[in-house]
Parts: C-alpha cells; sequence; structure tokens
C-alpha cells in the first residue's frame, strides 16, 4: 500500500507524459528527474511518506492552461499523477506520486478580493494564512483553514473552521470554480450551469472530480476584535472529565458563534513511558463568552497557554496553533459519533488500548509515537447553513454530532510505517462505533477508509463520476479516495 507497484510500463508512460509536456510548456514550468527543482518540489508536502515518492516528473504551471497541457499528455499516454496544492494531505501518494507526474501548484498562488459581488478569488497553491493576512485589510476573510499552512485542497474534502457552525462547511463557500478534467477539457462549474452535478461534488469529492484551477469564495466579514477566547493545557488525570465536557459541547450547543477545537495528545518514549497534554482552544464570535458557555472546560484544572480575551479571527484564531504544525511521517484516521458519552468513552478506552499495546513494542519505542484524539463538533447549524447555499456530497442527517480525529506522528524518520502500528491502526479505526448517517470526513482519514461510503449523497456521486470520467482514468491512475 505505501510502496509503489508501477511497473516498467507505468514508468515509461509517465517519462513519455513528461517529455511531451516539458516540449510543450519547456524548462521553466517541468522540473526532470534528478534536478535541484525537482528535488525541492518533490519534498514540499508536509508528510515525511511522501516526500519520499520519486515523480518522473514535476509540472509547475501557473495558469488553467498549464494543466490542461499536462493532463491532456497524461491521458494520451495513460500515465500515473498525482496534484499538490497546499501538501497538508497525509494519505500516501495523494499529493505526491512514484514513477508519474506530479502537478503542484505552488507558482499558482494568488488571490484578490472583489467588493462588487463580495467574493474572493483564489489560484488552488495559495495558503489559508496568508489569504486571511492579505485579506484583513478589506476587513473581509475566508472560511479556510483553522491552521494557516492548510492549503485549499481542505476545500475539496469539505473542511470546516470556527467560521462553519454559522456559514456551512468550508465547501460550502464556493460559488464557482474552474475544473481540467483527466482529458485535458476545461469547464467552469456553479450551481447554476450545465455542469452544477459536477459543482456539487466538487464540494466533499476530495480529487476525484477533476482538478480546481480556480475557486471564487464567499467572503465573509469581519471586524476588530470580533471574538474571544484563549488556549488551555491539560494534565492526563482530567481526561475522563474532558470527555464529559466534549460530549455535553457536542450533545448541547445551538449558539452558532460557538467553537471548540481540542484534542487529546499522548507521547510514547524510547522507555515505553506515555506521556499526555491535552488542549482545549474554546472560541467565541462576540465580545466575551456568554454566561456558562465553556464553563465545563474553564471548570475543569489547566494551565493557561493563551490567556482569555479579545481576538480578531486573522491575527488570532487563525494562528493559534500554528505551531503544532510541521513534517515527519504522519497519518490520519477517521470516524463520526454523535454526543452520546458511552460512544467518546469506548472510543477513548479503545485508543488507550492502542497506545499500551503499541508501548509494548520495542520497535515503537526505538523510533517513538506521538498520538491525537479528538471529538469536532458539527451543530446542527453547520448542517442547515450548508444546505441554504446549496449543499454537498457529505450531506449528513440532521442532528449535532462530532468528526472523531485521529493523527498518529512517528519521532523519528522511517521509510514506511511499522506493521504492527499499521494494523493497529486499522484494527482501533475499524473498532469505533459508527453513528448511521454521520458522514466521515475524508480531510483526516486513513486511506484504507471507505469515506464516500458514509455520504449522504454517495450513489449520486457514482453516477456523476461516470459521467465526467466514464473511462474511470481517475480512480485507475492516481491515488485518492475509494468508492468510485
Amino acid at each position: 500500500m505505501y510502496i509503489s507497484n508501477v511497473t516498467a510500463s507505468g514508468y515509461a508512460s509517465a517519462f513519455a507524459a513528461c517529455s511531451s509536456i516539458l516540449a510543450s510548456l519547456g524548462a521553466s514550468k517541468v522540473a526532470v528527474k534528478g534536478s535541484e527543482e525537482w528535488e525541492a518540489g518533490r519534498t514540499t508536502a508536509r508528510d515525511y511518506f511522501n516526500q519520499l515518492q520519486k515523480p518522473a516528473c514535476i509540472v509547475f504551471p501557473e495558469a488553467a492552461e498549464d494543466v490542461q497541457t499536462a493532463m491532456r499528455a497524461i491521458y494520451h499516454h495513460e500515465a500515473d499523477y498525482a496534484v499538490q496544492a497546499g501538501g497538508h494531505s497525509q494519505m500516501t501518494g495523494w499529493n505526491n506520486v512514484d514513477d508519474g507526474v506530479l502537478i503542484h501548484f505552488e507558482d499558482m498562488n494568488s488571490f484578490s478580493y472583489n467588493a462588487e459581488v463580495d467574493s474572493v478569488t483564489l489560484q488552488p497553491g495559495v495558503r489559508w494564512g496568508d489569504v486571511l493576512k492579505g485579506l484583513q485589510q478589506y476587513d473581509v476573510a475566508v472560511a479556510g483553514g483553522r491552521l494557516g499552512d492548510v492549503g485549499t485542497g481542505l476545500l475539496l474534502g469539505g473542511g470546516f473552521c470556527y467560521w462553519s457552525p454559522q456559514v456551512g462547511w468550508s465547501a460550502s463557500t464556493i460559488r464557482e470554480a474552474d475544473v481540467v478534467l483527466t482529458n485535458g477539457t476545461l469547464v467552469t462549474a456553479n450551481a447554476d450551469n450545465e455542469h452544477a452535478d459536477l459543482f456539487r461534488c466538487l464540494k466533499g469529492g476530495g480529487n476525484r472530480f477533476g482538478i480546481v484551477t480556480r475557486f471564487e469564495v464567499d467572503a465573509i466579514h469581519t471586524g476588530p476584535n470580533e471574538w474571544y477566547g484563549g488556549l488551555f493545557l491539560y494534565d492526563n488525570s482530567t481526561v475522563m472529565d474532558l470527555l464529559d465536557a466534549f460530549t455535553a459541547f457536542v450533545r448541547d450547543t445551538d449558539d452558532p458563534k460557538a467553537s471548540v477545537m481540542q484534542g487529546l495528545t499522548y507521547v510514547i518514549l524510547p522507555n515505553g513511558t506515555i506521556t499526555s497534554t491535552h488542549l482545549v482552544a474554546p472560541m467565541y464570535n462576540g465580545p466575551s463568552f456568554p454566561d456558562g458557555m465553556f464553563d465545563a472546560f474553564i471548570s475543569i484544572p489547566h494551565t493557561t497557554y493563551l490567556p482569555l480575551g479579545p481576538l480578531t479571527y486573522n491575527d488570532g484564531v487563525a494562528t493559534i496553533l500554528d505551531s503544532t504544525t510541521g513534517g515527519g511521517p504522519r497519518t490520519f484516521g477517521t470516524n463520526a459519533q454523535v454526543g452520546d458519552y458511552d460512544l467518546f468513552y469506548d472510543t477513548f478506552t479503545s485508543f488507550n488500548n492502542l497506545l499500551y499495546t503499541l508501548a509494548a513494542d520495542p520497535d515503537v519505542r526505538e523510533h517513538g509515537m506521538s498520538f491525537g484524539l479528538g471529538f469536532n463538533s458539527i451543530p446542527q447549524s453547520q448542517i442547515e447553513k450548508s444546505r441554504e447555499r446549496g449543499g454537498t456530497v457529505i450531506d449528513p442527517t440532521d442532528g449535532n454530532y462530532a468528526l472523531v480525529y485521529y493523527e498518529k506522528i512517528y519521532n523519528t524518520n522511517v521509510t514506511k510505517p511499522l506493521a504492527i502500528e499499521s494494523e493497529a491502526t486499522i484494527n482501533f479505526l475499524n473498532a469505533i462505533k459508527h453513528s448511521p448517517g454521520k458522514p466521515f470526513y475524508l480531510n483526516e482519514s486513513d486511506e484504507r477508509q471507505k469515506v464516500f461510503e458514509t455520504y449522504g449523497q454517495y450513489e449520486f456521486m457514482k453516477k456523476v463520476y461516470a459521467k465526467y470520467d466514464p473511462t474511470r482514468f481517475n480512480v485507475r491512475h492516481t491515488k485518492g479516495p475509494s468508492g468510485l
């Protein structure tokens, strides 16, 4: 799964495609294998496993027409390929490729605000931190990632942020997109034209429905100090109280201005000892917390990392946890559960068992590993606002729920996951009790999980995929979510 099985004929196809693209676009836009530009471009992915991939060439497009040229050659020569925007994906092979063509968007990184139509136009290579800083002069923001180094792939997987309870999934804020299909055709998709079906599938369909070269998204109006919040740290003696607080927040919160970023984090040290630090970042879109809001978290003994106080979205909320980002071998996992203490407790118990199983293994101890578990709230208001904006293929049933978040990070570089860790992870993910009608989160999934099958509009997705990619070229030639 983690080592490419590309055949000699597969490399020949990629080499032929690269030669064709190089002849058309020139050496300034195409880095050949072994060059300095190639080496730099192939190692920009956030995940170390993806940095190990060795594409036959890397295309650095500067316009949609360059992507069309590349895809026509890839399609003609039946070559494998991958696309990298922000490079934040932690699924091996989803944003880089062995012996194929990598389309790398680092040179398509501009954005602009149009006050007349109140929208923001984004090229796919932007990072949300740069966008928010650039838009601050207009007193607007976008529903991008909660971490500044995340890119536009967030939109294609659904995406959520502190604004989401008020505006829906981040993908719900897309007004229009330019999309290069697998055969190189460029189309513009929105909710009102002949590609409305494609437009809906882009909002949650990941990399399966084409390569987006332009997003137009809704602008969100901001102001000085319109948020209030901070960041608390907790020791492991509080974990049961935190689970109770997570449950209550997910189950009971109906104020769309309230949001929490939280996580339980653990580290396995070389001697097998497990250490922990847990974090909670309560945020409210207002001058202060309403009475009782977040009291369940505040009352639990903690240390204060960032004192409670007024924040701007751009300067405060969007960058509060940027220090947690970085490289290293890592992968995600996902599930979805309604706010129920027994469900959350069972998930934590299985997670705890995984930790102690791995801590007993000498290979795991040698490398050291870090883990995260969280329960990210998706309130009813987010579901309703998404529908008001035209909906997505994610389409959960009514009712608050949580996206179960799991992450593991190797503390030293390894070239592939340890077998015991890989097996323990999928066993843990499969053991989590899934609440029916509540979709998994594609952007934080394990590549072995069948995320699309949990979507409310899965059958619609299959029909639309067959329409726009009748030869199933994408599924056959690039790694991504399964089920189409």
